[in-house]
């Protein structure tokens, strides 16, 4: 019998389809004889892990690049309709029922060569069953050519309506996408903007996913987290010529994105009220509309869902955004005559949607935008009223580069407020806004609108009766700037 070590990875893969299945319940001694696993009782014992590999046909040259309608690619396409459903269907029947509320669970591996492969137009696949994971050979090499008015992937039953108490009440979770590209090929164009349809991966109210190492391009959204899609975790996703890239509905909590990449969509982010989520090192470039849309349309209506009730979820949320890259017109690409829009909050209801939302050293940079009085707009509020729609905005330790870059924010009365800081435009205004700056300052400020409790720190100068100056505390908000009234110097003894 030939061991695991001798084994190549392509007879590995075939080892692992052949016998998953068939050892699936049999003993740790089984398995240790068929090179499976190492006997581990307690961690292992009542675990199997399936690895099912789909021989999918590849596309047709034609089919690769959007067209294709010959009797020989469509029959292609519905035997790789035929191929996934049947290998998601094994893969339910292997998994079987999980134990100690999920926590222990089995789960079952689709394995998908490299390649281009067509499904037929409409084609949905549906999962309603926690544990699965479908893994390519890069998001280079395994590329699913699809054009649907619903979802390619679903994971968990989609709705419109989400009853009290059952946003989290998907069926699909644990889920996993890694190392594949998903593209409908007809819609990659700008000029396609605002026309696209369906979405390449979408979770409704399941959550604990993990998209990794991903392609996307040419939905409507390229992933949509409807909503209730708590604990997913991104990282390397990268997503081009979507209207939305990613949308993260309402219940979507505790989501952590990695190394997100985002290109030419017309919105590249679009965030409503989720709770708590984090981007680390992203990158919105190039968006037509917004680079990143923070909004929340009405109390009970999202994009997604015609009645939502939030009773049991994070209503008013946090948003970091942190090390983040943005521009626009990058390489000459996108409109030359409308401004670059980052971190937009669009459409707020009323009041105060979110708790925080901070913006951590940005750097933004107008790419090739040399279009006298067009500006990449580094942060502004909501278009019509100029509301952040939070109860604290922060922008911190912000760069620029660039033509025309400003960082702006729009006063309730729809003022734009600016405040020069050397070649940029810096927003001192807005009451639910601050800038903080992390440049030391000779003299305490003389213009612009602050708010109270902003801290402007001094350059280190020589003490002076033992006593050195540190900076300048905001007392009130506003424009005047009085010292003793609107601002305090700030010492450190040197005793």
């Amino acid at each position: 019998m030939t061991k695991l070590a001798d084994m190549n990875a392509a007879e590995k893969l075939e080892f692992f389809n052949a016998t998953g299945a068939a050892m699936a319940g049999r003993s740790d001694a089984d398995k240790v004889a068929a090179g499976i696993t190492a006997p581990d009782p307690v961690a292992r014992a009542a675990i199997d892990i399936t690895y099912i590999k789909v021989p999918l046909r590849p596309a047709l040259a034609a089919s690769a690049i959007g067209g294709g309608a010959s009797a020989e690619d469509i029959a292609r396409r519905n035997d790789n309709a035929t191929l996934l459903l049947t290998a998601i269907a094994k893969a339910k029947a292997a998994i079987g029922l999980s134990n100690t509320n999920g926590r222990i669970q089995n789960r079952a591996v689709l394995l998908f060569e490299a390649g281009a492969f067509a499904f037929p137009n409409g084609f949905t696949a549906l999962v309603d069953f926690s544990g699965l994971s479908l893994r390519g050979q890069g998001r280079r090499s395994t590329h699913f050519l699809v054009q649907t008015s619903a979802a390619f992937l679903d994971f968990g039953a989609p709705v419109t309506s989400i009853p009290a108490g059952t946003v989290f009440d998907g069926a699909a979770q644990d889920w996993e996408i890694t190392n594949l590209a998903i593209y409908n090929t007809s819609y990659l164009s700008t000029s396609n903007h605002g026309s696209r349809f369906g979405s390449a991966i979408r979770d409704t109210g399941s959550g604990h996913g993990l998209i990794q190492n991903v392609r996307v391009g040419g939905f409507g959204y390229g992933v949509n987290l409807v909503c209730g899609s708590d604990f997913t975790r991104i990282d390397n996703l990268y997503v081009e010529l979507n209207d939305v890239g990613l949308y993260v509905g309402p219940g979507s909590q505790q989501i952590l994105a990695t190394n997100f990449d985002s290109y030419l969509n017309r919105e590249n982010l679009v965030l409503d009220r989720p709770g708590d989520i984090c981007f680390v090192k992203p990158i919105f470039n190039s968006a037509a509309l917004n680079n990143v849309t923070i909004e929340a349309p009405a109390a009970r209506v999202t994009r997604q869902l015609s009645d939502f009730n939030p009773s049991g979820t994070f209503y008013d949320g946090n948003i970091a955004i942190v090390d983040a890259w943005y521009e626009g017109f990058a390489g000459g690409l996108g409109d030359a005559t409308i401004p670059d829009y980052h971190n937009c909050i669009s459409s707020a209801a009323t009041g105060e949607v979110y708790r925080y939302i901070k913006i951590v050293r940005p750097l933004v940079a107008s790419g090739q935008n040399t279009v006298s009085g067009r500006a990449t707009i580094a942060f502004v509020g909501k278009p019509d009223d100029g509301r952040l729609g939070a109860f604290d905005c922060e922008v911190s330790d912000a760069n620029a580069k660039g033509y025309h870059i400003a960082w702006w924010a729009r006063a309730g009365n729809n003022n734009v407020l600016r405040n020069a800081r050397g070649s940029d435009n810096i927003t001192k205004g807005s009451p639910n806004l601050r800038v903080l700056e992390d440049t030391p300052r000779a003299a305490q400020p003389t213009s612009g609108q602050y708010l109270a409790g902003t801290f402007i720190a001094a350059v280190m100068s020589a003490p002076v009766a033992g006593k050195v100056l540190l900076g300048w505390a905001r007392l009130t908000t506003g424009t005047s700037h009085v010292a003793g009234t609107d601002w305090q110097a700030v010492y450190g003894s040197t005793a």
